[in-house]
């Protein structure tokens, strides 16, 4: 889950009837039942319903407004329907008898779901309940027989749905945080991406952080005793680092299953114009020890692979010969004005700068980080692993690695060489008596180039054992401008 984005089908003819849906719906059903009388209850799905139909605009079918009657007739053209409520699997061995628990107790079960829901709008169902995602596959071993299977069946193109026993609290919990992602006017996400988020959020929050958002975000849904007794029972288990929610049993129940959203026409409901973006990166194959290298990432949309390519021959001298080139597992749903972190990471290595965060203005970007193998380093091989993030958690990752070639040599700088700064005429054989006759160092770039410019002067700086001390003249578009840098 580190490091893809999974999703599931009860077979490939279900994926395939989900991709091809044409009909589109529009608003939320959203209903919770927190009232029962033969089962427990459950008091944070009111807040979950009344948290979530907030962010959707709409009322929530609390309790006996959630009956059998009324979600059968109020799901007809919604593109999305969130039922939190009880649920089960029947573990006796008939599929079949899987059903959801409304208000009153009433069971809506999988034989009826199938044959009277009309969910042919619904762009995404989502089960806020107990094991709604088990399935059998001995009765019909050519499909996973289950909730999931049946609410697809029924018109949906796809189901949130949860493996076990989920907790009442950590749950709601996920589902409002997850929404939030889906529905974000700046940054949306697709409802894959933003329900494998939510559940790194939930794994990683500390006491302190999931304190402050009951108090934000469901307190104004709760009473007052149920919001302090959740609130109270937090703080008084756990220390206000400590992560309540860290083990799986929380946070990993839920699975997506059917067409990933962006297989799907927009239905107007989550943001405007965003781009799928790929990530690729750029490794030197073999490095030595105290010499310094580079590594390039890039985020692009696919039909800009070419340009990525042709950009990176700049890098050729940090990135030594044949370098390696790694793709992400998976591309990103993205808006303009997304912020996209670029970590680097390996074990004893440091880079420079630790990371690099930029703006996705729907045209790739470029993270270059330098980086040096210690001399005391003694693997044969550097492990490099790059993580990309959005809003604070990783959504994708890509792994390389590096030959560490076993012979030691002090290198400060790659060369440059075709400058006759780093390499200049002369037979004095003293290259840095030779730079002295450089007094200025014009270095012309247009916007675009200007890192690579800069990037190039530090190599200079090194070549000369000089600080360079920089002025910028800008030119007006279309004419030549220059950067002259003083060699003190």
């Amino acid at each position: 889950m580190d490091d893809y984005l999974i999703s599931y089908t009860p077979s490939m003819r279900a994926l395939a009837n989900a991709q091809r849906k044409t009909a589109q719906g529009s608003g939320a059903l959203v209903a919770g039942v927190s009232a029962y009388k033969g089962m427990n209850d459950l008091p944070n799905t009111r807040a979950e319903a009344e948290g979530i139909a907030a962010l959707f605009g709409v009322a929530p079918r609390i309790d006996g407004a959630a009956s059998d009657e009324v979600v059968k007739g109020a799901v007809k053209g919604k593109a999305y329907i969130h039922l939190a409520c009880h649920g089960g699997f029947d573990w006796a061995g008939d599929a079949f008898a899987s059903a959801l628990f409304l208000a009153n107790d009433e069971p809506l079960p999988l034989p009826q779901i199938m044959a009277q829901l009309d969910l042919d709008a619904a762009r995404l169902v989502v089960l806020s309940a107990c094991e709604t995602g088990l399935v059998d596959f001995d009765k019909v071993p050519d499909e996973f027989l289950g909730l999931p299977a049946g609410f697809m069946q029924a018109g949906a193109s796809a189901v949130i749905s949860s493996l076990w026993t989920v907790e009442d609290r950590s749950t709601a919990l996920l589902m409002e945080h997850m929404y939030k992602l889906m529905l974000d006017k700046e940054h949306p996400m697709e409802s894959a991406e933003a329900l494998r988020g939510a559940q790194l959020w939930l794994r990683n929050a500390t006491a302190k952080e999931i304190g402050a958002y009951y108090q934000a975000y469901l307190v104004p849904g709760m009473s007052q005793s149920e919001a302090g007794s959740a609130f109270i029972e937090l703080m008084m288990r756990a220390k206000p680092d400590d992560k309540p929610y860290a083990h799986p049993f929380y946070w990993a129940a839920f699975t997506y299953t059917g067409s990933r959203s962006d297989n799907l026409e927009p239905t107007g409901q989550i943001g405007g114009g965003p781009s799928r973006v790929a990530f690729t990166l750029f490794n030197p194959s073999r490095v030595r020890r105290q010499a310094r290298y580079s590594l390039v990432v890039y985020a692009h949309k696919q039909k800009e692979q070419g340009a990525v390519q042709t950009d990176v021959r700049k890098f050729s001298d940090e990135l030594g010969e044949a370098p390696k080139e790694r793709h992400s597992a998976e591309s990103l749903s993205l808006s303009p004005k997304t912020e996209i972190t670029i970590m680097p990471e390996a074990e004893e290595i440091t880079f420079d700068p630790p990371e690099l965060t930029k703006m996705w203005a729907d045209k790739w970007l470029r993270f270059n980080f330098d980086f040096e193998v210690p001399e005391h380093f003694s693997d044969e091989e550097v492990l490099l692993r790059i993580s990309v993030q959005v809003k604070g958690f990783e959504v994708a990752s890509i792994k390389s690695s590096c030959e560490v070639v076993a012979e030691t040599v002090s290198v400060a700088a790659p060369t440059l060489p075709d400058d006759p700064l780093v390499d200049p005429p002369g037979e004095s054989g003293t290259r840095k008596a030779d730079t002295r006759l450089y007094r200025n160092v014009f270095l012309s770039y247009s916007h675009k180039d200007e890192e690579v410019a800069w990037r190039r002067a530090r190599q200079i700086e090194v070549t000369l054992g000089s600080r360079l001390h920089g002025c910028q003249r800008p030119a007006r578009r279309g004419r030549l401008g220059n950067a002259p840098v003083r060699v003190d």
